[in-house]
């Protein structure tokens, strides 16, 4: 049977697929505010990679505190994000997509801190994200350097720094946080989980 040079199947396209795409000003100031309370309240750690559950100063540098996705002082703000997720997925990506499960992370990155390239994408439990949603919790005034970034082909672009905006990118894309030269960079992430790709 001749295919005339195609496949026997055609999978549709995704005429809209991003590498990463943001919604500024998602969350209000008096949104943010009992997420920084919290984490000022809360023990933090260094940050380790998620695939080997170690410190590893030369990639990543900064502290973190965790916040449980079913803690109810936080369900609204938890909700409004996972409903944007949903809605991204579904202009953008098409993931079968399962919910949150992992601890969101409220990353503190001060002087001299930094997440060279990395995806979240990776072994064990990082193995079922989807995608990866930063919101971005600091006045861009703030602090100087401590851009996220991303990486596309050769060209890197920026995400924008205002307070309350929301990056939403698929966790196998690479990204950076580049060195905090002053101040101090505070960011939430958020992995959405579905079964593994195949």
């Amino acid at each position: 049977m001749s295919t005339n040079g195609k496949l026997p199947f055609q999978p549709p396209g995704l005429n809209q697929f991003m590498d990463a795409c943001w919604v500024e000003g998602l969350f209000t100031s008096d949104e943010i505010a009992p997420i920084l309370e919290m984490y000022q309240g809360n023990e933090k750690s260094e940050a380790e990679l998620s695939d080997e559950g170690l410190n590893n100063p030369e990639l990543r540098k900064s502290k973190v505190s965790l916040l449980q996705p079913d803690n109810p002082a936080h369900s609204a703000f938890i909700h409004k994000l996972a409903q944007l997720a949903i809605q991204i997925n579904h202009q953008r990506y098409h993931f079968d997509l399962s919910g949150i499960y992992e601890p969101l992370q409220i990353a503190e990155y001060t002087e001299g801190d930094f997440f060279d390239w990395h995806s979240d994408f990776g072994n064990g439990q990082a193995s079922t994200r989807k995608l990866s949603l930063s919101v971005q919790l600091s006045e861009p005034d703030t602090y100087t350097g401590g851009d996220l970034q991303f990486k596309v082909n050769t060209n890197q672009i920026n995400a924008p720094r205002s307070k309350g905006s929301v990056i939403i990118f698929p966790s196998f894309i690479q990204h950076r946080v580049t060195p905090v030269l002053t101040g101090s960079r505070k960011s939430l992430v958020a992995w959405i989980t579905g079964p593994h790709f195949k």
